[in-house]
C-alpha cells in the first residue's frame, strides 16, 4: 500500500521541486486536497485503479503522466498550466473518460474507452484515441489534431 504523499506550505500550495514526483493508488482514486493547487518543476506521474481529478490548479514544469486503469480522469482546472506534453489514458469503458484544460498552450495525447475534451487559451496540439466523441478547443490560438499512437 502506498502511503499518501502530503506536502504543504503556508500558503496553501503543494510544491515539489526537483526530482519528478509520483503518486500512485492501488484501490480507489487519486486526488489533490479540496481546492489545493498543486506546483511540480519536474515531471508529474500519477496512476490509479479508479478516477483521477483534481480541485485545484497543477502547475508542472515537466511532463504528465496520468493513468487510469478502471476511470477516467479529470484534469479540468482551467488554471492549469503544462510544460510539457500531458499523457492521459483512462480505462477502456465507455464511461472512462478524459478531460484536460490549461492556460496557454497545451500539448495532449489522450487514449480512452469513453470520450475526451481538450481546452486551452492558446496553442493546443491533441492526439487522441477514444471510443467516444473527441472535442478539442482553443479561446486564442491554433488547434492541431491527430490520431494517438
Amino acid at each position: 500500500m502506498c502511503a499518501p504523499i502530503r506536502c504543504s506550505s503556508a500558503g496553501g500550495r503543494w510544491a515539489h521541486r526537483g526530482s519528478p514526483l509520483t503518486a500512485a493508488a492501488r484501490r480507489g482514486s487519486v486526488g489533490a486536497a479540496a481546492g489545493t493547487a498543486v506546483n511540480v518543476t519536474g515531471d508529474l506521474t500519477v496512476a490509479g485503479n479508479g478516477d483521477i481529478t483534481q480541485t485545484g490548479a497543477l502547475d508542472v514544469g515537466g511532463t504528465t503522466g496520468v493513468t487510469s486503469t478502471n476511470g477516467s480522469i479529470d484534469l479540468s482546472n482551467a488554471a492549469n498550466t503544462f510544460d510539457g506534453t500531458v499523457t492521459a489514458t483512462a480505462g477502456t469503458g465507455a464511461e472512462d473518460d478524459v478531460t484536460v484544460a490549461a492556460t496557454g498552450n497545451l500539448s495532449v495525447d489522450a487514449t480512452a474507452g469513453g470520450n475526451a475534451t481538450v481546452s486551452a487559451t492558446g496553442d493546443v496540439t491533441a492526439q487522441v484515441d477514444v471510443g467516444g466523441d473527441a472535442g478539442v478547443t482553443s479561446t486564442s490560438g491554433n488547434v492541431s489534431l491527430g490520431e494517438s499512437s
